[in-house]
């Protein structure tokens, strides 16, 4: 799905839902000249759905009970399980600017050293976006030991709804003027090419319009014939 939208639209969709601090984020991101995530602009097309993922917001992320560490470990984990390069993209570059997680892809990769609760929350991240009805019983015991039971449910929601988001983003490509939130990277040998420089490529001539080539080969047989 590749959808257009303007600059105005996001503003103006962003100014609808000012007062809702679910938003902050991403309007701070707008405001210095970033655009937000992608699943984001395509809502701002539809401001009603914008205004209904506030609730959302409200009250899972970046709302919650829980820890904004905990909610973006485990957003980072189910993204990467889910290979949407938006959602992980996007949240790697927002623990990146508001200094909540160095390398988070390397720390979901190593949990092995973060605190319980962090570490537990990646665990049930992938048991359940493994099997949902499997989740191995010592590990819902070690959850019960560091969460109370209205966090497990937040918790849960929070595993269950990237999914949701992963494959909304995956299928959200916009196209905006705005600058790029993350810089292209060249392909092994081969440079970035800017958008605004595409590489020229010079037509090659039709095999009808390259001139043709006698063949000496035939002339030569051809001069032999006549003079025998």
């Amino acid at each position: 799905m590749r959808v257009t939208v303007s600059p105005e639209q996001i503003r103006s969709a962003f100014e609808a839902v000012k007062d809702d601090r679910s938003f902050d984020e991403s309007r701070g991101l707008w405001e210095r000249g970033r655009p937000p995530v992608e699943m984001i602009q395509a809502m701002c097309l539809r401001p009603e759905i914008l205004r209904g993922f506030a609730g959302f917001g409200n009250s899972v992320y970046p709302g919650g009970m829980l820890e904004r560490r905990v909610k973006e470990l485990v957003i980072i984990t189910a993204s990467k399980a889910n290979e949407c390069q938006f959602c992980t993209n996007s949240h790697c570059d927002l623990v990146d600017i508001v200094d909540i997680i160095k390398e988070p892809l390397r720390v979901v990769d190593e949990p092995e050293s973060l605190v319980p609760r962090e570490r537990l929350a990646i665990e049930y991240t992938r048991a359940a976006m493994t099997a949902s009805n499997a989740v191995p019983e010592p590990l819902m015991g070690q959850l019960h030991e560091h969460f109370s039971d209205p966090e497990l449910v937040e918790l849960t929601f929070l595993t269950s709804t990237c999914s949701t988001c992963s494959t909304t983003a995956s299928r959200s490509a916009t196209t905006a003027s705005t600058p790029s939130s993350r810089p292209r990277r060249a392909k092994a040998g081969r440079p970035v090419r800017s958008e605004q420089s595409p590489v020229r490529r010079v037509a090659r001539p039709r095999r009808d319009d390259r001139p043709r080539q006698r063949n000496p080969t035939r002339r030569s047989r051809a001069v032999r014939n006549q003079a025998s």
